[in-house]
């Protein structure tokens, strides 16, 4: 039987897990807090050279990150990832052949219009 931890034994696991925690956290703002422990301990690891080990680029994060949520905003990319320039990120994906659309929202909050990318069906 299982305690329904998931084990830290991937680096990862750390970002996965800060995806998760964003995903409640937009939906109930008692997870705020473990997401923001989740993404300094993501963004701790892309600063102590982590893309480097992994070889990937900001590219590659943000295509899986699509593919692992179905779609990225820039307040994610720049959260979770450290990606400030999300819209240049998916210009370059369109360059290599990726059909990624734009989708506007608006924030029910602050009324402001803000983008989704996603992979096109």
């Amino acid at each position: 039987m299982t305690s329904g931890v998931l084990p830290v034994d991937t680096d990862d696991h750390i970002f996965e897990e800060a995806e998760r925690l964003c995903i409640q956290a937009l939906r109930c703002s008692s997870h705020y807090d473990a997401y923001v422990t989740a993404t300094q301990a993501a963004q701790n690891l892309e600063h102590a050279g982590w893309k480097r080990k992994t070889g990937m680029t900001q590219q590659d994060i943000v295509l899986k990150h699509i593919r692992r949520n179905g779609s990225i905003s820039p307040h994610e990319a720049i959260m979770d990832h450290n990606i400030t320039r999300l819209a240049a990120r998916v210009f370059e994906l369109k360059e290599r052949g990726y059909n990624i659309v734009r989708q506007m929202r608006h924030n029910p909050v602050t009324g402001k219009s803000y983008a989704r990318y996603s992979l096109a069906d």
